[in-house]
């Protein structure tokens, strides 16, 4: 038997720089694989998180909401290394 698998870094069309997979489309296809929950972790925003709740509301695929966030080590540090930081939502 194979263990459940749940993406949990998903960019969709909302990332602008590297995200193509529509709402829509993911969560009718996570649905269609038998996935019960995708997490959708745009870049820097949240703006597709009603759209993904509806889409997979409607495909009967448990939401998981989340950001990748940029993070600096120090502020006004213009040498430092820019980091992405993966935050899940719980309720």
């Amino acid at each position: 038997m194979i263990a459940p698998f749940v993406h949990l870094r998903v960019h969709s069309e909302y990332s602008i720089v590297d995200g193509l997979v529509r709402v829509d489309d993911l969560a009718a296809r996570v649905a269609a694989m038998g996935m019960g929950a995708v997490a959708l972790t745009d870049r820097v925003n949240l703006f597709a998180l009603v759209k993904f709740h509806e889409a997979c509301y409607a495909a009967g695929v448990k939401p998981l909401f989340g950001a990748d966030l940029r993070v600096q080590s120090a502020a006004g540090d213009e040498g430092a290394a820019e980091s992405r930081l993966l935050v899940l939502a719980q309720r």
